[in-house]
């Protein structure tokens, strides 16, 4: 997944203030998450281009990740097996979390299976 972020990132205009990165096979993240995270990334005003903010739930961090423009460079320097989870790693104290009550966020379906187990469990 990386070497698509790359490609994107590569694609976007300079005046671009951040990305929020959501991957597919996390479709179950709530309307009421996405405005809330929403919200807190234009608290920030412009410092948002400093910062990376992730949604928490009980504890867990999860998707979408947003990344301020200053690490668009860091694309290109995390290792391919790491992935953009290099980049909240190594930057950790410009991660902002906020805490949403939404276990869509770390909820990943990536066979018929998952989406099964999900809506039959109670």
């Amino acid at each position: 997944m990386l070497s698509s972020l790359r490609m994107g990132v590569n694609q976007l205009p300079r005046s671009i203030e951040g990305v929020w990165i959501h991957p597919a096979d996390l479709p179950l993240v709530t309307v009421e998450t996405y405005q809330q995270l929403k919200t807190f990334c234009q608290g920030l005003g412009k410092d948002r281009t400093q910062r990376l903010i992730a949604p928490l739930f009980k504890g867990q961090k999860g998707h979408p990740v947003f990344f301020g423009a200053k690490y668009f460079p860091s694309f290109f320097q995390a290792p391919l097996q790491v992935g953009a989870r290099w980049i909240t790693k190594k930057y950790r104290d410009s991660l902002d979390l906020v805490e949403v009550d939404d276990q869509g966020i770390l909820q990943d379906m990536d066979r018929p299976k998952d989406i099964e187990q999900y809506f039959s469990s109670p």
